[in-house]
């Protein structure tokens, strides 16, 4: 892997490591994938089995059913994190929420919250 690809993924490397990813992570390389698929196959399946990640990597390039174009490009996936938030944090969030309508009434996006 080259060093700008090295550095791509090395937040989302760490935050893995703990979870026992070279073990994940060794059986897809020995069967040839770049790391950048065998980390996306992973991440794509939960991070179940190695089988999966690799079932994964198959159907998408057998039968294109991951409809991932980038699936072979060294770049990073982003994530969407969905929460429901309760406490502190909602009571924040209602606040940012009422002031952002106070300040932009007329915008639709507000009929629903939170719209992200």
């Amino acid at each position: 892997m080259a060093a700008g690809e090295t550095q791509l993924y090395a937040k989302v490397s760490n935050k893995l490591k703990g979870r026992s990813t070279p073990s994940l992570l060794d059986p897809l390389l020995a069967m040839g994938f770049p790391t950048h698929t065998a980390l996306k196959a992973l991440a794509a399946t939960g991070r179940k089995t190695a089988e999966a990640a690799a079932d994964w990597v198959f159907c998408c390039r057998l039968h294109g059913h991951c409809n991932d174009p980038s699936l072979d490009d060294p770049i990073p996936q982003e994530y969407a994190l969905f929460l429901c938030p309760t406490g502190p944090l909602l009571e924040k969030l209602q606040e940012f929420w009422r002031e952002s309508r106070r300040q932009c009434a007329k915008n639709r996006a507000h009929e629903v919250f939170p719209h992200v």
